[in-house]
């Protein structure tokens, strides 16, 4: 499962994608986060705060998913992502990357 979007402020274009294909309920599992600038270039050494949950229910997840580390130039590896029921899920990445930070949100359905 990929999912592409802008952040916010259009400094970002990021990429998710499931390490898990198909994506399971109560499992953990890991992303993948691509983040580029908007001319292609890709964003490195970025400090990520993951969040997100449940919007309809009002929860957040049931883990406390994280950026572990960077694969590759602007690939950055989630980890301890878990969805706990079918339903619509939001992932939130706040994104800081020398002294420019933006948002984006991913919509998951489950």
């Amino acid at each position: 499962m990929t999912h592409t979007r802008t952040s916010s402020e259009g400094l970002y274009e990021v990429t998710i994608e499931s390490r898990q294909n198909p994506l399971q309920l109560g499992r953990m599992h890991a992303w993948t986060a691509t983040i580029r600038t908007p001319e292609g270039a890709p964003v490195t050494g970025a400090r990520i705060k993951v969040g997100g949950g449940m919007p309809i229910h009002n929860h957040g997840f049931p883990t406390e998913p994280e950026v572990t580390r960077e694969l590759e130039a602007g690939v950055y590896l989630i980890e301890g992502v878990k969805f706990s029921m079918r339903g619509p899920w939001v992932i939130f990445l706040d994104i800081t990357a020398g002294d420019q930070s933006d948002s984006v949100a991913f919509d998951i359905d489950m």
